[in-house]
Order: C-alpha cells, then structure tokens, then sequence
C-alpha cells in the first residue's frame, strides 16, 4: 500500500473525504494530503535501502465545529496504517474561508 493510499485508508475510516494538493468542492469536513520530504535511509551497500517519506494530511472544518474527536479517530486511523504517530499543528482559521486548518504530519518507510 502506497503512502498515499494509507490516507486514504484512514479518511475513509473516519468517514471524510480526501483529496491530493488543493479541494474546490462543497463538503463541510475534507482533508487534503501532500508528500512533504523523501530521503533515502537505512544506507549499506553503498546507497539507501529505504526511503523515508515525511507527509502531511490536512484537515478542514468550519470554525465553529469542535474538531476534538476527530482528531483523536483520524490521529489513530493514519497510526493503525503503519505510519509513525502524527504530530499536530492548528494553523488557526483561515481568514478568506473561515475553515479551521489542522495539520497532521508523519513519516513512512519504504523498502527502495
């Protein structure tokens, strides 16, 4: 399973939909995901044996919803996909939206 579909995989845990890079639609909660960094790890042989993906899924609600539990359910679904534990950013409301952007980052391993 990809990086990117283990997101998948947890969004539709949680019941949101997700989407690569930029979301233009109607729904009330989405995430957006992006690849952040991707460096080679684990060196023998003369080269990486793995790659290290950090990631970061991003999350959207109207601010005047308590993102709370969500966060707990997504938190734990993206760390049930074999990610190491996501960290948590509030990047606040956005001023044009008025969408609270929460940003949850982590790390996934690759064999190359």
């Amino acid at each position: 399973m990809t990086t990117f579909e283990k997101i998948l995989a947890a969004a539709e845990t949680v019941g949101i939909p997700a989407y690569p890079g930029v979301y233009n639609g109607d729904a009330k909660i989405w995430i957006t995901y992006n690849l952040d960094t991707e460096t080679g790890d684990a060196f023998g042989d003369d080269g990486p044996t793995v790659l290290r993906r950090t990631v970061q899924a991003h999350l959207y609600c109207p601010e005047t919803y308590n993102p709370a539990e969500l966060i707990k359910l997504f938190r734990t679904a993206l760390y049930r996909q074999d990610v190491t534990y996501p960290s948590l950013s509030d990047l606040g409301i956005e001023s044009d939206s008025r969408y609270r952007h929460l940003v949850f980052e982590f790390e996934d391993l690759s064999d190359i």
